[in-house]
């Protein structure tokens, strides 16, 4: 311009438009001088920005804008980050662990770390494998995999770490610390754990191959002593057979000698897990567990109605790998003497360790039922017969309910336990456990009864097993089919058979566990109440003697409800007294007395005839009932 005076404006161009530049220096010239310069202070304009192609003008004014003049270039005002800290180990390393670290950026950008390692003082940097760890404010961590970089080596190291953000930033490098990888093998897992069958394979699985198992290894039992075994491997697991087989409830112990066991690249076990096999007794390593009793397929330490159905899939398919049989010795501590077949031997010892298990207090649902928890169950009355779902306490009718004067008056009460599985239901029951807990000191138990309930199937065969402990008033009953399974119904399992110590009523809880081929466990507890007092009269009755005609003896019954005096007296056709038969006071209940057709003054055998006998019942002195009935008598 020749002019005049002229404005400068200088802009910059960022975010979609243009914008006025904060500037120091010649920004308005005369016409006298149309040059100079001034300074763009971006840092105040574009803070910590990092623009590859700026745009740049200035804009010239006077009394019109002018002609703009515009210019690119590279702007930064970024400031490279820093790492400001990288932690030193103080303490031998070896794997994954994490080192700490400081990074500083003035303007929070996000940044990216390259981390590198260099072994010894040769500062030859490769790449370190790694993944981010924790953070806490500006201290961040990074777990370095070291073992994947370096393994199986022990050897000093620096490590470099360099952040980025759209520069590269200044790196820092730890103080040199010492990385052990040349570790020695670990058992990762092993079995059994806790508790074993007597053959069962013991089975060792390591972190690697290795090798001088046979040497590295010894298995000692507490009764059996030493054993030998067969080893098999694949990859870094070990199949142990030991011969012979455990004894049963003894303790076994597998050791693991240190200096005898080695990997591929001669390390010796880690027994201590410390990351230095130091070949010593330090790192041997001691396992032990039980081998269970004959016949504990859950391994639970016990044999009971669980093991039974479990037992029951041995027998069928003839699993001789879990036979039991034949053993000597007895429960607890049994040795099998495998024979390679599922047969009578191997249910005996089945039965011999279940008989040990329940009477050692391992059941349970025996125990569940001493433990007298009110909480489990509403008291329910029971007269006749119990019943609930899928089994039935069914109390049978006595065949005579009479007492008979002059002899014995036992009371004998029966109850059945009873399928109850017609109504729709649909699983099949292969096997179960019935308990009953009632009071010793109101029943008092005589026998019980095996009803073959699916010997009733085609090819069913039951097992059954029971055991009574009368002293505390228990029963527990097992069954099993071991044969074809079928459908069953109102099938009775078992009858148990009590003669009734007093009138009285007490107390009793009943239990089950049925299992399905479904796979379903249907459980039951509940208390019942047992009742011996017997069903009395509603009237006074003198019934009809039998046999009638008789020679020589018949039987009189009679009804007496409430408590009174009772007089049976016999008389001839003409009236004559023969014989009383009868004259006490009884209290409410069902009677019988035997007339042996002799005449009470001479004890001799009356003739053939008719005759008539009378019961009269007498209350505070006056008659109450009377009746009378005729017989014959026939010689």
């Amino acid at each position: 311009d020749t002019l005049s005076e002229v404005v400068l404006v200088p802009e910059y161009f960022y975010d979609g438009s243009w914008h006025r530049a904060r500037v120091e220096g010649d920004t308005v010239v005369g016409y006298r001088k149309y040059s100079g310069s001034f300074v763009w202070k971006s840092n105040l304009d574009l803070d910590g920005q990092d623009i590859d192609s700026l745009m740049f003008r200035v804009v010239p004014k006077d009394m019109v804008v002018g002609v703009a003049d515009t210019i690119v270039f590279h702007l930064d005002n970024n400031e490279v980050p820093v790492i400001t800290y990288v932690e030193t180990p103080q303490v031998e390393k070896s794997g994954a662990f994490e080192i700490k670290f400081v990074a500083f950026d003035q303007e929070r950008d996000l940044l990216s770390f390259k981390f590198e390692y260099s072994v010894g003082d040769t500062m030859n940097w490769r790449g370190a494998t790694v993944r981010m760890g924790s953070r806490y404010n500006d201290t961040l961590g990074v777990i370095w995999l070291s073992d994947s970089d370096l393994p199986n080596q022990d050897v000093w190291v620096y490590f470099k770490i360099t952040p980025f953000d759209r520069d590269t930033g200044r790196y820092a490098i730890s103080g040199r610390f010492k990385v052990d990888n040349q570790t020695g093998p670990i058992i990762l897992s092993s079995y059994p754990i806790n508790v074993s069958f007597y053959n069962d394979t013991i089975k060792l699985r390591f972190d690697r191959k290795v090798y001088g198992v046979g040497a590295g290894v010894k298995i000692y039992g507490s009764l059996t002593g030493e054993h030998r075994f067969n080893a098999s491997s694949f990859d870094s697991v070990f199949y142990l057979i030991p011969s012979p087989h455990f004894a049963s409830a003894e303790t076994v112990t597998v050791k693991i000698i240190a200096d005898s066991l080695r990997d591929s690249n001669g390390n010796t076990f880690d027994g201590d897990k410390d990351g230095d096999p130091e070949g010593s007794p330090v790192d041997d390593v001691t396992l032990t567990f039980v081998s269970t009793i004959p016949g504990d397929y859950n391994l639970d330490k016990k044999v009971n109605i669980e093991d039974l159905a479990l037992f029951r899939d041995v027998w069928v398919n003839k699993h001789a790998s879990r036979e039991i049989g034949p053993a000597t010795g007895k429960p607890p501590q049994m040795i099998v003497q495998p024979d390679g077949k599922v047969d009578f031997e191997d249910l005996m010892v089945f039965v011999m360790n279940w008989n040990w298990t329940v009477k050692t207090g391992g059941f349970k649902l025996a125990s569940k039922l001493f433990e007298n928890d009110d909480s489990n169950g509403l008291v329910i009355t029971v007269a006749k017969a119990y019943k609930e779902q899928l089994l039935m306490l069914d109390r049978i009718e006595p065949f005579n309910k009479y007492s008979r004067i002059g002899g014995s008056n036992d009371k004998y009460i029966n109850y059945d336990v009873r399928f109850n599985l017609a109504n729709g239901f649909s699983d099949t029951i292969y096997a179960g456990e019935f308990v009953f807990k009632y009071d010793p000191e109101v029943l008092q138990f005589v026998g019980i009864k095996d009803r073959d309930v699916f010997g009733k199937l085609d090819s069913g065969k039951t097992i059954f097993l029971s055991y009574v402990d009368s002293v505390n008033g228990l029963i527990v009953i097992d069954f099993a089919n071991f044969g074809n399974l079928g459908m069953l119904g109102n099938d009775v399992v078992a009858r148990i058979e009590f003669k009734a110590i007093k009138e009285s009523k007490g107390e009793g809880v009943i239990a089950y566990e049925l299992f399905g081929v479904s796979g379903n466990v249907y459980d039951f507890y509940e208390r019942i109440e047992l009742s011996t007092i017997p069903d009395v009269p509603k009237e006074f009755a003198l019934l009809q003697n039998y046999p009638n005609p008789f020679n020589p003896n018949t039987v009189i019954r009679y009804h007496v409800p409430r408590y009174s005096r009772v007089i049976i007296k016999v008389y001839d056709v003409i009236g004559r007294e023969v014989t009383v038969l009868v004259d006490d006071y009884f209290k409410p209940g069902y009677y019988e007395v035997v007339w042996d057709s002799r005449r009470r003054s001479d004890n001799v055998e009356v003739s053939s005839g008719v005759y008539f006998y009378v019961m009269e019942a007498v209350e505070e002195g006056r008659s109450i009932f009377r009746d009378v009935k005729k017989m014959v008598v026939i010689k």
